[in-house]
């Protein structure tokens, strides 16, 4: 049977690491000239992927994200000074430099703030995720969307997006639209998640592509085309052939 370290194991091994990190840089300026103060160095690169690690998992399971984040800033106001005086660093902020003028404590408190925007931005697709008990069954599938710049159906695709990005769904979405341009500008970030495909439902009535499932959004937008145009509106609706 394996054994798994837990959260204070690992904040140990980090406390260590960091140690040796700055034990080698501090007592020992020259540090590279020396095979085994190198190799010292190295090991205590391991202390910042564990903290960025660690601040995730506190992020995710805390009770309290105000208190977190107190205890955070407090942390990096104090660790500011220590580091600075310990390194001989200006205590004025971007006084000398761009670069190493304060300890990691303070992107570690700016990475949780970053979290709790991201998940304000993705919180509602969230809530209709836990509200759809089956939607796991798309995973596999693939989901065609026109009119995937629109209101709704945009909406929808972020929705399978969240799921291929964080529950590993695997859906091949493929956006249908007049414009890869818009696409790409409205799902910026996420190209490599779906497949553009052309579609003018004014002007074309086939897709050349098979999918599972398609949800077909495309119509013409205009209110006064509605009046004007009512049988192309409900032909841009209708008229679609796999």
């Amino acid at each position: 049977m394996i054994k798994k370290l837990n959260g204070n194991q690992i904040k140990m091994i980090a406390i260590i690491a960091m140690f040796m990190d700055h034990f080698a840089t501090t007592f020992y300026p020259n540090y590279e000239k020396y095979w085994w103060l190198l190799l010292i160095h190295l090991i205590g690169r391991v202390a910042a992927p564990i903290m960025w690690f660690m601040v995730v998992e506190g992020y995710t399971h805390t009770h309290c994200l105000k208190k977190y984040l107190e205890r955070l800033l407090i942390f990096s106001i104090i660790a500011h000074f220590a580091y600075n005086f310990c390194f001989g660093i200006s205590l004025i902020p971007l006084k000398d430099s761009m670069l190493n003028q304060t300890s990691i404590i303070w992107p570690l408190f700016l990475s949780v703030i970053g979290l709790w925007v991201e998940d304000q931005e993705w919180k509602d697709v969230k809530k209709i995720v836990q509200n759809i008990p089956d939607i796991m069954q798309l995973s596999h599938k693939s989901i065609c969307i026109t009119g995937a710049n629109g209101m709704i159906c945009s909406a929808i695709a972020d929705l399978i997006l969240w799921l291929n990005c964080n529950k590993n769904a695997g859906i091949h979405l493929i956006l249908a639209g007049r414009s890869n341009e818009k696409i790409k500008k409205r799902f910026l970030g996420f190209e490599k998640f779906y497949t553009f495909a052309f579609y003018d439902a004014t002007k074309s009535n086939s897709i050349c592509f098979q999918a599972d499932y398609i949800i077909h959004g495309a119509c013409n937008a205009n209110p006064a085309k509605y009046v004007k145009e009512p049988v192309e509106t409900m032909l841009a609706l209708s008229l679609i052939h796999i």
